[in-house]
């Protein structure tokens, strides 16, 4: 049975979703990874990790010791 697809307001909410969640996801990873290059490769310290990338020494920590 053939027919026109239609996209009803809750999926186009919904894939709306998943891609800003994709996005985020994304963001948060590079920042993980900054952090934790910065910290064990180049020995900066979690006060300067926090001044160069404008985000709280909290964030920091919780990124570096995470498990």
């Amino acid at each position: 049975m053939g027919g026109t697809v239609l996209e009803h307001e809750a999926k186009t909410i919904y894939n709306a979703g998943i891609d800003e969640g994709m996005v985020k996801g994304k963001e948060e990873g590079r920042l993980e990874g900054r952090v934790k290059s910065l910290f064990y490769d180049a020995d900066y310290s979690i006060e300067d990790i926090s001044k160069k990338l404008d985000i709280s020494e909290e964030e920091v920590e919780r990124i570096v010791f995470e498990e």
